[in-house]
């Protein structure tokens, strides 16, 4: 995979800002995604073109992006959930005590009203 397979998916992820603004593995997510698109071309180079590699190293990057995307989905489709509660009023009972932290960490940009994360920013900055 290349980044220009990457394109179409990556334009999608405007849409899910409320979300974005709640990772907190922000950093993971940016490094290793960055780390995997230059590591796959390259192990396909060494593959192909010098024939110094064989195809293991190619196929173990391309089960790190498989393994990348599961994270990355899971973590938003989580995300999305505690957020349409919190938006709904609701409390979300759940049996891991570490999802609460992403709700804390939301509390700021996810409005009980109903409005959006954005409408809340831009709420505070005008009371400014």
């Amino acid at each position: 995979e290349s980044v220009a397979d990457m394109v179409p998916w990556m334009a999608l992820l405007p849409l899910l800002q409320q979300q974005l603004q709640c990772v907190k593995a922000g950093l993971f997510f940016v490094n290793s995604f960055v780390l995997l698109m230059v590591l796959g071309p390259a192990m396909w180079h060494q593959w192909i073109n010098v024939d110094a590699a064989n195809s293991n190293f190619f196929y173990s990057i391309t089960l790190l992006l498989g393994v990348w995307y599961t994270i990355l989905l899971t973590h938003l489709l989580r995300l999305t959930a505690l957020l349409d509660h919190r938006l709904a009023g609701k409390r979300l009972e759940l049996d891991v005590d570490d999802l609460d932290d992403d709700v804390d960490s939301c509390s700021q940009e996810a409005a009980v009203d109903g409005s959006t994360a954005a409408e809340a920013v831009d709420g505070k900055s005008k009371d400014a």
